[in-house]
């Protein structure tokens, strides 16, 4: 179970099908926990509470706010959207299953189909850890890292952006947010998401994405530096998220 701690102290764009999102109330679940309280239609009102979770970590790690997506996209089914890596990162436009950072545009890109699909199945937290990790993408291209040139570099970095979701798993469970029953569920998704050990992968294997979130659920932000060995994405702020 995951419980929604927003103190409204986070703002960015959030668009859907690349048009401006009217804001919702937010929807008063039991308890304040958010599994089991969306449906497949409510996902984008749901998308609006991850996001806002994520960015408000964000926002404890550096007040100036560096961290900042330009927009958020969500995607309906049957909806696609042109992206800035469309043709030179990823060679179709986004849809409804789509989950990325694009460092060419500074969006992210949220399909509401895959985080319904992350919902039912790991529960609530999944979708908003797998944001995490984007949102890690953002920082490694807010301190300069370069797009990466083999698949060594690309999964070095696939593997710090979970480091960065599981010092962000570490701010919920301080916050009371999630407990270690969840923390738990959060590795089997990560291990469930990860790729065949094969040439040419780009992200982590089940083992090596289960271990970075650990690593940062357990060491704190700053020791997410070690994992990629470029431009440190964090000063030593671990007792944020310790």
């Amino acid at each position: 179970m995951i419980r929604a701690i927003i103190t409204g102290a986070f703002a960015v764009a959030i668009l859907i099908g690349g048009s401006a999102a009217s804001a919702t109330a937010v929807k008063a679940c039991p308890g304040d926990e958010l599994d089991n309280c969306y449906t497949r239609s409510e996902m984008a009102d749901f998308a609006r509470i991850a996001v806002a979770m994520v960015g408000e970590f964000m926002s404890t790690i550096d007040p100036s706010n560096q961290f900042v997506p330009d927009a958020v996209y969500l995607i309906e089914d049957q909806q696609t959207v042109s992206d800035g890596c469309e043709g030179f990162v990823r060679n179709r436009m986004a849809d409804a299953m789509s989950y990325f950072y694009c460092s060419a545009d500074n969006g992210i890109y949220l399909g509401l189909s895959q985080m319904w699909e992350f919902y039912v199945s790991f529960g609530a937290a999944a979708p908003v850890i797998g944001l995490a990790h984007e949102f890690g993408h953002l920082m490694q291209h807010a301190a300069g890292i370069a797009e990466p040139d083999t698949f060594d570099e690309a999964i070095a970095l696939e593997n710090q952006a979970d480091c960065v979701a599981g010092a962000f798993a570490a701010h919920l469970r301080n916050d009371g947010s999630i407990d270690k029953t969840e923390v738990k569920n959060l590795e089997k998704f990560l291990r469930s998401i990860g790729a065949a050990e094969r040439p040419g992968r780009d992200h982590g294997t089940p083992a090596e994405r289960a271990n970075a979130f650990k690593k940062g659920l357990r060491d704190g932000l700053s020791a997410c530096n070690s994992l990629a060995n470029q431009t440190p994405i964090s000063r030593d702020r671990s007792k944020i998220s310790r």
